[in-house]
Parts: C-alpha cells; sequence; structure tokens
C-alpha cells in the first residue's frame, strides 16, 4: 500500500519513495527509465535507426533517430546525444546538442560505447531513447602489416612485369 510517492530524478533513474503501515519502513525502489519520459511531459521519445548493437572495425560510427509521426512541432525539436562508457550513465557527456537527427562520432580507441537521444523542446526534456551500444574494435596492427606487406609484392611485381615488358617489347 502507498501512502506517499514522490518521484526524483537522477540521470536515468526515478526513486519512489513507499512508507508502509507496518510500522514506519520507508523503502526506496529504483526504477530505470530507458524510453519513458517523466510524468507530465509530451514530448517524444527519440528512436535510434539501429535498434541493434553496432559493431565498427575503424573507430568512427554514424549514429541517427526519428521521433515518431504523430510527433508535433517537429521543426522546433532540437536533441541532446550523449555518450558513455557506463551501463548506467552515470558519467555521460553531452557529445551534441542541436535541431539535426544524425551525428557522425569519430576517434574511438577500442571498447564499448552508449549512446542516448532526447527530445528538447523550450527548457522541457524529453524521456531518453532506449540506450544503442557501439563496440569498436580495430583492425590488428599484425593483419594491417600483413596487408601492406602483400600490397607491396603487388606493386613489386607489377612494375617488374611492365619493365620486363617493355625491354621485351624494345628488343623485337
Amino acid at each position: 500500500m502507498v501512502e506517499n510517492c514522490n518521484y526524483e530524478q537522477e540521470g536515468t533513474i526515478i526513486f519512489l519513495l513507499k512508507k508502509k503501515y507496518f510500522g514506519m519502513i520507508v523503502l526506496l525502489y529504483p526504477i530505470i527509465l530507458q524510453s519513458a519520459s517523466l510524468p507530465g511531459n509530451d514530448l517524444p521519445v527519440p528512436e535510434f535507426a539501429a535498434s541493434e548493437d553496432v559493431v565498427s572495425t575503424a573507430g568512427h560510427v554514424r549514429l541517427s533517430w526519428d521521433v515518431p509521426d504523430n510527433a508535433e512541432n517537429l521543426a522546433a525539436i532540437e536533441f541532446e546525444l550523449q555518450q558513455t562508457s557506463d551501463v548506467a550513465f552515470q558519467k555521460a557527456k553531452t557529445i551534441y546538442s542541436g535541431p539535426d537527427r544524425a551525428s557522425f562520432i569519430s576517434g574511438l580507441p577500442n571498447g564499448d560505447y552508449r549512446f542516448r537521444v532526447r527530445a528538447r523542446l523550450d527548457g522541457e526534456a524529453g524521456g531518453w531513447s532506449t540506450p544503442v551500444t557501439v563496440q569498436v574494435q580495430h583492425q590488428s596492427l599484425r593483419l594491417a602489416f600483413t596487408l601492406l606487406g602483400l600490397g607491396a609484392i603487388v606493386v613489386l611485381a607489377t612494375v617488374t612485369l611492365v619493365i620486363v615488358g617493355n625491354r621485351k617489347a624494345n628488343i623485337e
């Protein structure tokens, strides 16, 4: 039985305070908000175009998102994109804020990165999207040097064939 229910936002978590009749026990229930917005907020929740996790072998990624078609004031909506390495978004930093519905992120070292986006309008912020994870796994240095060596062999073989063919054509 809930006597009093207070909402307090901290990142992506809402805490519900609950009193019970059996003495004055106060329980704290964390509820993770991923695609819901706070009560009374009518802003749409954006959705990433890539609903599955993304793997990048080059250290860059293009993320795009959109809002439901029935959203109002589409032209005036701005978006806030956050990036973090931790699942709870405790150390998230805003890497983009503006009207665009896509962002190109480059220069990422190996690791897992999580991104989320929300709509903003006239100082009001909507709920966060479902996070998308980008896993960056650069090609190994060994593979890079192997491919470089094979390329050098092909170039040398081609140059050799051109020189030999040119000499044979001049002799005849």
